[in-house]
């Protein structure tokens, strides 16, 4: 009875075997490149504007595309006596932002009282500012990341051990 490692197993479970196998490893290496390059963007911004000043505003137009799936934001703020118009929701700075039912039962209950909303503004350009109303954006992005991650640390590792048996075997050195 062997004993297998986990690269072993791992390599049984993972490693393509035909020209099918080596084509759908080129086109996950490609979505995994896809995900970690948007996730890159998004901390890129998210970091941005977590510097950024935060301001009280408040919304002057909440509107819903047809399914009530996303919302589109207008809102208002003040800095230093100057009022600023401002359109842009969440860290990706979108103009349209994916919303559910409570998103939208609590948008409209802001605007029916004039509830105040915060604002981060841009403070080397005033008018560069956000409605960032989703902060846990960033968890579903640090998961996102994860599985490519993941399946490349894997893939990599079995690779490394097929070199090195290649290296070592005994059948390339006669």
């Amino acid at each position: 009875m062997t004993s297998k490692t986990t690269i072993d197993v791992i390599e049984n479970a993972m490693w393509p075997r035909s020209l099918v196998g080596w084509l759908a490893v080129v086109l996950m290496m490609m979505a995994a490149y896809l995900m970690l390059s948007e996730s890159y963007r998004f901390f890129i911004n998210y970091f941005r504007i977590y510097e950024w000043e935060n301001v009280q505003g408040f919304l002057i137009d909440a509107e819903f595309n047809e399914n009530r799936k996303k919302i589109h934001l207008t809102y208002s703020y003040e800095i230093n006596g100057v009022k600023y118009i401002g359109d842009r929701i969440g860290v990706t700075q979108g103009k349209w932002h994916d919303v559910n039912n409570r998103h939208i039962f609590r948008f409209e209950d802001i605007m029916k009282h004039s509830q105040p909303i915060m604002i981060k503004y841009n403070p080397e350009n005033k008018e560069d500012s956000v409605y960032a109303f989703n902060s846990n954006e960033i968890v579903f992005v640090i998961i996102m990341m994860l599985l490519p991650i993941a399946l490349l640390s894997m893939f990599l590792s079995v690779l490394i051990v097929k070199i090195r048996n290649f290296i070592n075997s005994p059948r390339r050195l006669r």
